[in-house]
């Protein structure tokens, strides 16, 4: 995500978060990464792939150049492993040879991570909720803590998880996150009516779209 992109994004969801704390005394963290994980998995399913292609090529033109069958193949798996290798660093492609699950299980995990690398588990009251989006996985997940979590079923985030993602895929992105929050916002009202200015606690956490 270019800079440009990232200040119209922050701007957005500090105001969207701002106005979620006018309705509710829970707490709201936005944070985006650019991936959840290295996926070196999908260096090496690049390379075999590409080894392939060049061995086989090898093996397909004997006659047509003037080297061993043998040779002209290992050339061509050795070409093959290092595109492949450079090949996988570009995101778009890099996703080509990530599974689906591996996408949701990585980029979950990662947002447990940052749930308590941030701290949101310190809250007196239990109620913080982490809005996590990781953009090579084009995953969202929205995490609640303990008490929030007895209060909200799953179904209700993965709800507002859905629609966020439309908007993404058409690159309505302000939109996704207008939305996404102030959905969060009115669900969260529900439990836990008020503002945070009223919360004993205080506002702890950054309004901000953090970038990790």
């Amino acid at each position: 995500m270019n800079n440009n992109l990232y200040e119209t994004l922050n701007a957005v969801c500090i105001k969207s978060i701002s106005s979620a704390e006018e309705k509710t005394s829970a707490e709201i963290v936005a944070v985006l990464v650019p991936s959840s994980d290295d996926y070196a998995v999908a260096h090496y399913r690049c390379s075999l792939l590409l080894a392939v292609v060049g061995a086989s090529f090898g093996h397909f033109t004997e006659g047509y150049f003037d080297h061993s069958p043998i040779s002209f193949s290992l050339w061509g798996m050795g070409l093959g492993i290092l595109l492949g290798g450079l090949v996988a660093h570009i995101p778009k492609l890099k996703r080509f040879f990530l599974h689906k699950k591996e996408c949701f299980e990585e980029s979950r995990q990662r947002a447990i991570q940052i749930f308590y690398e941030k701290g949101l588990h310190t809250l007196p009251e239990r109620n913080a909720l982490l809005l996590f989006v990781s953009e090579l996985e084009r995953e969202i997940h929205l995490l609640a803590d303990i008490a929030l979590k007895e209060k909200v079923e799953q179904k209700e985030w993965d709800q507002v998880i859905a629609k966020m993602s439309e908007h993404f895929k058409k690159k309505s992105f302000n939109q996704g996150l207008i939305e996404g929050i102030g959905t969060c916002a009115e669900i969260l009202h529900l439990h836990y009516p008020g503002k945070m200015t009223n919360r004993g606690s205080g506002n702890q956490f950054s309004n901000q779209l953090n970038r990790e």
